[in-house]
């Protein structure tokens, strides 16, 4: 019955990291299609690289998100409904700090003929971005800590201190980008 039931904890498991590894890649895709061509090609990136250099910044964070939630689920993931639930609201984090870019990026509108410009809250777009980070760091800070207190003593020590370590680094870092401004 007990090998039965870490079989059933195992495949949920993969199931939960393949949709995670899903919604993190259609994230990275629509980071890249939110990029808009400048209409004179890359003389446009040149003359205003703020939209090349959030796509970088952001697309690196992304992936170090990936890498920590990977092992995360290597190590350290317990398949209990609450964890599930937090790996959930984690993914929507990383859904949302890609689509927080966005707003950063296009926020307001520019003047047209017949239409004046529509000035955009570029401070509060940005705390948008900085406040999804942080929610997906913390988050994956208070899995790491779950997960190392239950798996503690069923991993080698080097790996039960690199849970530790991750949990205290990604909760520091959550903290940091929701306090900065």
């Amino acid at each position: 019955m007990n090998e039965s039931k870490d079989e059933t904890e195992q495949r949920l498991i993969r199931r939960l990291e393949s949709f995670s590894d899903i919604i993190i890649g259609f994230s990275l895709a629509q980071l890249a299609l939110s990029l808009t061509i400048p209409k004179n090609g890359a003389l446009g990136l040149l003359e205003n690289p703020a939209p090349l250099i959030a796509f970088v910044i952001t697309f690196t964070i992304v992936c170090g998100m990936w890498w920590a939630h990977h092992k995360l689920f290597v190590h350290y993931f317990v398949p209990i409904p609450v964890m599930v639930i937090l790996n959930f609201v984690t993914l929507a984090g990383v859904s949302f700090a890609v689509y927080s870019v966005q707003l950063m990026l296009h926020a307001g509108t520019p003047a047209t003929p017949g239409h004046p410009a529509i000035p955009g809250h570029a401070s509060l777009d940005f705390a948008f971005y900085e406040w999804s980070l942080a929610v997906v760091y913390v988050l994956l800070a208070v899995q790491y800590f779950y997960g190392w207190t239950v798996r503690r003593k069923l991993v080698p020590p080097g790996i039960a201190d690199r849970g530790l370590r991750a949990a205290l680094l990604l909760g520091g870092i959550g903290i940091t980008f929701g306090v900065v401004r």
